[in-house]
């Protein structure tokens, strides 16, 4: 019989939560948007503002077609056992999309997430029985590998209700396909487990022209209808379950300065502890988010544009054993920067968020996203 060290067993948790939770909720596609912080849910200068709001596709006056890849870098360890570190590792197209306005007062828009690695890696120690040593125990070296395909598809439909205000309503059709792989070194023992899961999440979204310098926007979404199918060591099974995704509720503003500086101020407020209250997690492992954006852009001139921004990143997870265990432990606050070349019909964006400028301890987590994107218009 194998037993894994305390810090193994809450690693393979922390990933696990930390894949999904980065899976569902990425909080830096988009080279224009990663640049002003993320998540500009009132800003609608770029059509990858839809990707945050879907009322923010109505800006789009012709046919744009987006694309985007990023590749992300990073390290996790658990909070007691530093030395137990995982590398991460993500580069994936991060979307592809386009949007078709249908008239004057109606658009279409629609996106596809096809991740094709995501993964993280550990070397462990973990006891193992033996009868040939004093204790009946030693310790040998093992492997964690642990990985994320995630895809999902967001058709949008929406409405420009009058010169000021547009409505947006994206339904995200999801499918996760996690995987683990546990090999010792030196010791024949193996074992592998995936797992499917697959839901929906709708996103209703608003956006106010208040005027030429300011604008609004709001957005409420809430994920549900899990399913899962397990394949443990070949054994197959099906598990149905309430668990769900969070609400989140989404409010910010862009400020538009002479079309030369773009401001974005957002917030999204998460609800996770409804969403685990039964399922998987347990609710009481988890805590409600407040997540933060702000960052600008200026346009020197037609061609070049530069920005600058941050956005706050705090970690629902609460559970760990043995306490005791600081709740924002994980949390993570990014400085974001980009370049925007727009060459008129195609524009490109390059930006860059890390969390390793501004950390707070330098042990525990720690990422840096690239992230480059083109559109077509």
């Amino acid at each position: 019989m194998l037993k894994a060290k305390k810090g193994g067993t809450i690693m393979l948790f922390l990933y696990l939560f930390v894949f999904s939770y980065n899976a569902y909720y990425q909080n830096d596609f988009g080279g224009s948007s990663l640049g002003v912080g993320g998540a500009p849910i009132g800003l609608n200068n770029s059509v990858e503002c839809g990707l945050y709001n879907p009322a923010a596709f109505a800006s789009a006056e012709k046919l744009n077609v987006f694309a985007g890849y990023k590749l992300t870098k990073g390290e996790l360890s658990f909070v007691l056992a530093p030395e137990d570190t995982a590398s991460m590792d993500y580069a994936f197209p991060d979307y592809l999309g386009v949007s078709l306005p249908l008239g004057e007062d109606y658009f279409l828009g629609l996106s596809l997430s096809v991740p094709y690695k995501s993964a993280s890696e550990q070397v462990s120690e973990i006891i193992i029985p033996d009868s040939s040593v004093p204790e009946g125990y030693r310790e040998i070296s093992a492997e964690w590998r642990n990985g994320i395909r995630f895809y999902s598809l967001n058709p949008t439909i929406g409405k420009t209700i009058n010169d000021k205000f547009s409505v947006g309503l994206n339904m995200a059709i999801f499918w996760v396909r996690s995987s683990s792989f546990f090999e010792t070194v030196g010791y024949e023992y193996s074992s592998s487990n995936t797992m499917d899961k697959y839901g929906i999440e709708p996103c209703l979204g608003l956006q106010y022209k208040a005027s030429d310098i300011f604008s609004f926007g709001f957005l409420i979404k809430k994920g549900f209808g899990e399913a899962y199918k397990e394949n443990y060591n070949g054994t197959v099974s099906s598990i149905e379950s309430d668990e769900s995704l969070p609400l989140v509720l989404g409010l910010g503003t862009g400020i538009n300065l002479k079309n030369k500086i773009y401001l974005n101020v957002s917030g999204e407020y998460m609800h996770w502890t409804s969403a685990y209250s039964v399922g998987e997690w347990d609710s009481d492992r988890y805590r409600n988010i407040i997540r933060l954006h702000l960052g600008g852009q200026y346009r020197f001139n037609d061609l070049l544009s530069l920005s600058t921004g941050f956005y706050t990143e705090p970690s629902p997870i609460t559970f760990v054993t043995p306490p005791p265990f600081d709740e924002g432990s994980y949390d993570q606050m990014f400085l974001t920067g980009g370049v925007g070349l727009d060459f008129g019909r195609v524009a490109l964006n390059f930006s860059a968020a890390s969390s390793a400028l501004i950390k707070k301890d330098p042990s525990l987590r720690e990422e840096n996203h690239f992230n480059l994107s083109v559109n077509y218009r």
